[in-house]
């Protein structure tokens, strides 16, 4: 007697395929004439993103979005390709990247471009890294200037973007650079305006916003908790760009001193 199908139970687990390295052959026959009328004759060897390399474009990703994105160095990368059977020298890694930098360049600044056209408000910090110098063997400090823009929370219709410039230094020449061509809104982290870090210029375009200190008041940034604790600046304007000279002092209960 055959049995009826009266239903079923369905039950969901997660699983993971781990990456696994291979090595893709490309085969080309040469082709000859059997009557010698003809040369030999051979297919095209496909396009490579780095001629004369081993990796395809999926494992050049595959390294670039581990360091860059999950934070795996490139010598953990590399002994994790060893322990799978594929020994590549960190030094190759470190080559690989390099070119593929100097490939990826044009597009990164083309999403800054993008980045600062239709918008009128950006945020911007910058943070330390250290470089090793080339020839003294030692670290020293650098900076990633960070620029995003993400109007998602407001329902705005550009896409969200970050891009990271690296520079030698935190001065406002290289924050004019990066911001060249841009009017709108900058927002800053509010250490920015700390009192360490006063007689630094800041360039920005029209307005300033300090998140954590208050909106700025014809001149001044009034701290929240303490009103008689305020940060004054002094706007002047150099190649379209206005740049913010921060001074902080104690006023009295009704003392305040406003820009001409």
């Amino acid at each position: 007697m055959q049995s009826l199908r009266g239903g079923e139970d369905r039950s969901e687990r997660i699983d993971v395929v781990p990456a696994q390295y291979r090595v893709i052959v490309t085969i080309r026959p040469k082709y000859a004439c059997p009557k010698g009328r003809a040369g030999v004759v051979q297919a095209r060897a496909p396009a490579h993103l780095l001629e004369g390399s081993w990796p395809t474009e999926a494992m050049l990703a595959h390294i670039a979005v581990a360091k860059h994105s999950e934070h795996m160095p490139l010598n953990r990368q590399a002994r994790v390709m060893a322990r799978h059977g594929f020994p590549v020298d960190r030094s190759v890694l470190a080559d690989w990247m390099g070119r593929v930098g100097a490939h990826i360049a044009p597009v990164v600044d083309r999403m800054a471009v993008l980045l600062k056209s239709g918008t009128s408000r950006l945020y911007v910090d910058e943070t330390t890294a250290p470089v090793l110098h080339a020839r003294r063997g030692k670290t020293r400090t650098g900076y990633l200037w960070a620029v995003l823009r993400d109007d998602r929370g407001w329902g705005g219709p550009l896409p969200p973007g970050v891009v990271f410039h690296y520079r030698p230094g935190r001065s406002g020449e290289h924050a004019e650079e990066i911001l060249s061509g841009f009017e709108g809104t900058i927002q800053v982290p509010s250490h920015g305006l700390q009192a360490n870090h006063c007689g630094q210029w800041m360039p920005i375009a029209a307005t300033l916003q300090v998140t954590g200190l208050g909106v700025a008041n014809e001149g001044e940034f009034r701290k929240m908790n303490d009103p008689h604790l305020a940060i004054h600046y002094q706007a002047v304007t150099f190649n379209r760009t206005l740049a913010v000279h921060c001074n902080m002092s104690v006023l009295g209960n009704n003392a305040v001193d406003r820009m001409a």
